[in-house]
């Protein structure tokens, strides 16, 4: 029997916000399947996306380099960064590293040894160590860590004058994000700026399985909630980036003394 081509508004309404029946159908399913099967071990959150983005590192950057659009996209990163006070003397954390695209480009810019990436992926982060050698970065030049929780203990000893997430928080819930905040802000330098993204929406949802969205309002809150001066950046073109940048310093009470004084 030929097959039937359906309309093209029931083909939308199938595939629905994955774009994919097969996504939709099978492999979403199965993976909220997975992901309670985790829940039901006294696993986590972040135990089943490891798992998950580990299964997408197997192969090496040689017989599957990233494609040159997702590494370009790095030198606008690099550059809003210098654009707020990032210079080759800045510590730097990049939260949620990956495969070090924007590393790529800082660590060659900032000072030796400033660089730390952390990311829960160790697939990742090996794929991310391939594309520095290939570019002639050193090993002793940058710092890495693998997490598995949003503690920082691995980063204990350090403090940072900028910090980067880019896309982290779109794929964290509420709970790991809070913890996350409260474990940075003893690793901020005074003055020390973070900078993130996350996806908006109206009200809190979570499509898929791993994209969360939430209102500007509610990150707001959360943010404060622990301590931060929150900003959403201007200068960030969100509708063309796809999400919204924002701004927390943590303060010390010297840093806000001394802004007084300059008002």
């Amino acid at each position: 029997m030929a097959n039937i081509p359906l309309p093209k508004p029931i083909l939308i309404w199938l595939r629905g916000e994955s774009r994919s029946i097969r996504h939709r159908f099978g492999t979403l399913p199965m993976e909220w399947l997975q992901y309670g099967l985790y829940r039901l071990t006294g696993r986590s959150w972040i135990d089943f996306y490891k798992n998950r983005l580990d299964g997408f590192a197997t192969d090496s950057i040689d017989s599957r380099p990233p494609s040159q659009r997702y590494l370009d996209l790095a030198e606008g990163h690099l550059n809003y960064l210098k654009q707020h006070g990032l210079h080759p003397e800045s510590r730097m954390l990049d939260y949620g590293c990956g495969i070090l695209r924007l590393g790529l480009l800082a660590i060659p810019y900032l000072s030796s040894g400033t660089y730390v990436g952390l990311d829960i992926s160790a697939g990742r982060l090996e794929r991310g160590r391939q594309l520095l050698r290939k570019a002639g970065i050193k090993d002793d030049q940058y710092e890495l860590h693998e997490v598995n929780d949003c503690s920082l203990k691995e980063i204990a000893e350090h403090q940072f004058d900028f910090v980067w997430a880019k896309s982290v928080f779109t794929h964290m819930p509420t709970a790991d994000i809070e913890f996350m905040l409260r474990s940075l802000k003893p690793r901020l330098a005074a003055g020390g700026q973070f900078y993130f993204t996350f996806s908006q929406s109206d009200t809190p949802l979570r499509k898929t399985i791993k994209d969360f969205y939430f209102p500007v309002d509610m990150m707001r809150e959360t943010c404060e909630m622990q301590g931060y001066e929150f900003s959403v950046q201007n200068d960030w073109d969100a509708k063309a980036q796809g999400d919204v940048m924002v701004r927390l310093r943590h303060l010390t009470h010297g840093d806000r003394a001394s802004s007084g004084a300059r008002s």
